[in-house]
């Protein structure tokens, strides 16, 4: 495992290397959720319901579809590719990218899907037809609704029979703090 995470940083510095223009590849982005992938345990624990932050990252290695995608977009805006953004529909998280967003590439594994598609372009058809796509409209964020989409997925519980009143708190006055700054106002999930 190590061994794949260390292989593929080096193809993708090798990658940044020949890509000159600013924009990510396909493949590109595949290494970076490849390099994620390949440090997230498997297995499944039903004491927690949402693996979407640092937090479960680090402390149980373990990251949900929102926040694998999430990853692949902190990655590669750390190796300073911007064009890099989350679409999202009610159940899924893929990413967009390329000059005007024109590109869409699959960073997770849906355990609903029978193989892995990580890294693979989502073609219109596939869009248009299906819903884990939202039949091709989904939310497309900018910057601030992808903000606004890591304070929603703040997830409060400890474990099945308690829950963070901190968390929802600080969870609240970030929600509000969004709402004064017109950051929730094309972010449909933050008005939940």
């Amino acid at each position: 495992m190590i061994e794949d995470t260390l292989s593929n940083s080096r193809v993708m510095i090798q990658d940044m290397s020949q890509n000159a223009s600013g924009v990510a590849s396909r493949k590109l982005i595949k290494r970076v959720s490849d390099i994620l992938w390949n440090t997230v345990r498997k297995d499944k624990m039903k004491e927690k319901n949402h693996f979407s932050n640092l937090y479960s990252y680090l402390t149980d290695s373990k990251l949900d579809c929102f926040g694998l995608a999430l990853g692949v977009l902190a990655g590669c805006q750390v190796l300073g590719f911007g064009d890099v953004h989350l679409a999202m529909s009610e159940d899924h998280v893929w990413v967009l990218h390329g000059l005007d967003g024109e590109q869409s590439t699959e960073v997770t594994w849906h355990e609903k899907l029978s193989r892995d598609r990580r890294g693979e372009d989502i073609s219109n058809e596939s869009k248009a037809s299906c819903w884990i796509y939202a039949g091709g409209n989904p939310v497309v964020c900018d910057r601030k609704m992808e903000v606004a989409a890591i304070v929603t997925a703040l997830c409060p519980v400890v474990n099945c029979s308690v829950s963070s009143y901190e968390v929802m708190l600080f969870q609240q006055k970030l929600l509000w703090l969004l709402y004064d700054n017109g950051c929730l106002e094309t972010y449909p999930m933050g008005l939940d």
